[in-house]
């Protein structure tokens, strides 16, 4: 597979260029002496998420993957710095992409006759059209450790849920140097649905030999449209921990979020019934959104339950990691479905693990104060999750690019930096 070395000397409109026709770009957000004390910085918030018990090892997430389940993965004071410097960056090469880019994803099979061989499923843009309106997306941190190893995902697509004009990017903040795996020019093969995507081995055939290796130094952002074909490489990590923060972005003449669109999971256990959230009940509370996949984030697998050999694993992580907060006897799914736990136990056994899907930082608040002896220290959630300011309330919802300027987004950042040094 060829590998493509970071190119410093890209400018933002050919940054837009390759967003828009091969579907993906990579984007220096910190310097490499920057790059470090972030990673640092990542750290930190690591340490101090309320959810897990202090100094207890790296292992946040139980899977292999990594990604973090909690609601202060979404929340904390690093990671809302970490999304208004990102937007500041983001946002005038996004304008340059609406104008560059001549195809809008359709979920309906609505044939493109300029380029309908190429881009079945697709519709040119039309003349009449006006800009886009763009917002980011919630999403969450990872770390993963040298005992952590990814399930490999063959060749596949990770489809939003698309309105009529919608172009979604994911990708995220590299803390550490990272690759992606992916085939550019792949975001116009479109997926039917919404979810995990796999790409038929006859279809993987025509497009396998323009695969890359893209390299993502420390510091440096991902964009990715969500269509682009990519893989997951079941690759263990040799040094230190690697920590991400996923990002999104999303063009768009809709005024609603994705968060506000409803879409029913095959997998109901895991992912719930992909009800609707309101954005600003989710930014109050704290909570713990749906993925752009319309997938809820679980802080386990479930197989980490149903197979009696990672059970074990499961009860060991639960008692040295996570507070006692967030521990109950009979958990469900969030569809109130009963976790099995209870037929496999040995009698008159009971075991206390964390509900599925992770509780809201206003609940998690509430709970302090009712029994504060359930966290293992004194948690300042003012500090740690204040709440969100005007401005970042406005880059999570639909609004004109250009329309927000660049140096209230770095005055912002540099506000909420001072008070997380502090």
């Amino acid at each position: 597979m060829a590998k493509e070395k970071f190119t410093e000397d890209l400018g933002d409109y050919w940054r837009a260029q390759q967003l828009a026709t091969e579907g993906y770009a990579v984007i220096r957000l910190f310097e490499r002496a920057q790059g470090e004390a972030m990673y640092e910085a990542f750290k930190r918030s690591l340490r101090e998420l309320p959810e897990y018990k202090a100094c207890r090892g790296w292992r946040y997430c139980k899977t292999g993957f990594g990604a973090l389940g909690v609601a202060s993965s979404f929340h904390n004071r690093f990671v809302r710095e970490m999304r208004l410097r990102a937007h500041a960056r983001v946002a005038p090469i996004m304008a340059e992409v609406d104008k560059v880019d001549y195809m809008r994803a359709h979920v309906k099979q609505v044939p493109c006759t300029r380029f309908e061989r190429r881009f079945k499923g697709f519709r040119c843009k039309e003349d009449t059209e006006g800009p886009r309106k763009l917002h980011q997306l919630l999403d969450r941190m990872l770390v993963r450790t040298e005992d952590q190893v990814p399930t490999a995902e063959s060749w596949h697509q990770d489809v939003s849920i698309y309105k009529d004009g919608d172009t979604v990017y994911g990708g995220w903040l590299a803390s550490t140097d990272q690759t992606a795996s992916l085939i550019p020019g792949t975001q116009h093969t479109h997926a039917p649905a919404a979810g995990f995507a796999k790409i038929s081995p006859i279809a993987l055939q025509g497009i396998l030999p323009r695969a890359r290796t893209v390299e993502i130094p420390r510091g440096c952002l991902l964009i990715m449209n969500q269509s682009v074909v990519h893989e997951v490489v079941a690759r263990r990590i040799t040094s230190d921990p690697m920590c991400r923060l996923f990002t999104g972005w999303r063009l768009t003449y809709d005024d609603r979020t994705l968060l506000e669109a409803e879409n029913r999971q095959s997998n109901s256990r895991q992912d719930g019934f992909g009800s609707a959230q309101s954005i600003d009940s989710v930014i109050d509370d704290m909570a713990v959104p749906k993925l752009p996949s319309n997938q809820l984030p679980a802080m386990y697998n479930v197989r980490n339950v149903d197979d009696t050999n990672q059970r074990e694993g499961l009860r060991s992580w639960c008692a040295g990691h996570v507070q006692e907060a967030l521990l109950v006897v009979t958990p469900k799914y969030k569809d109130g479905i009963r976790l099995k736990t209870p037929r496999s136990l040995e009698p008159g056994q009971v075991w206390k693990i964390p509900e599925l899907h992770a509780p809201s930082i206003s609940e998690l608040r509430q709970r302090s104060r009712l029994s504060p002896a359930d966290f293992d220290r004194p948690i300042d959630w003012d500090a740690l999750l204040p709440p969100y300011t005007d401005l970042e309330r406005a880059i999570l919802k639909p609004h004109d690019p250009l329309k927000i300027s660049t140096a209230w987004l770095l005055n912002a950042t540099s506000k909420l930096k001072r008070k997380r040094d502090q």
